[in-house]
């Protein structure tokens, strides 16, 4: 007794194709090839070449009032734009100005606290940042110098490093 699947199933599935839902039943322990899908029908519609049918000038001239809505629009705003970039530009520079202020005393604080507690080396990177940060002030430049120079009396490495720093100076 064979059961077709379709009727089995109750409902064609979701999207499968007829020649799945189709397919037999085998018999036990044969190999049958499978059946192929069925063929597509020939296209055989025709085409008969005719004129398209005009564009109304309605689209063109709607084209063009979009456009130039655009074009009046960037005009308008480019000034209120141009002058909202310079401001938070502007604060942006303040802001960063503000923070590397707040960070040169800091290092300059942390790098005496080293100096006075004899961490020469410590002293030395504190003074390098913070002479990095501004070079043209003269106590930093002055603490950076006498920490190198304390360090080129005990480790001849740092003795290359006063060398470019009298250089610089």
């Amino acid at each position: 007794m064979t059961y077709n699947i379709k009727y089995i199933m109750g409902y064609m599935g979701m999207g499968l194709q007829q020649w799945i839902y189709g397919m037999q039943p085998r018999k036990p322990f044969s190999v049958e090839p499978k059946k192929t899908f069925t063929a597509l029908p020939k296209y055989s519609r025709t085409f008969k070449l005719q004129p398209s049918k005009p564009v109304g000038n309605f689209y063109i001239i709607f084209s063009l009032l979009l456009l130039s809505f655009f074009v009046v629009v960037v005009f308008v705003k480019k000034p209120a734009f141009l002058e909202h970039a310079r401001k938070v530009q502007h604060q942006k520079t303040k802001r960063i100005e503000v923070f590397n202020k707040e960070a040169f005393l800091f290092l300059m604080k942390s790098g005496k606290s080293r100096l006075q507690n004899n961490n020469i080396i410590g002293a030395y990177s504190e003074f390098k940042l913070a002479h990095n940060l501004s070079p043209e002030n003269k106590e930093a430049k002055d603490l950076l110098f006498n920490t190198t120079y304390i360090l080129c009396e005990n480790n001849n490495a740092f003795c290359k490093e006063l060398g470019l720093l009298v250089s610089n100076f």
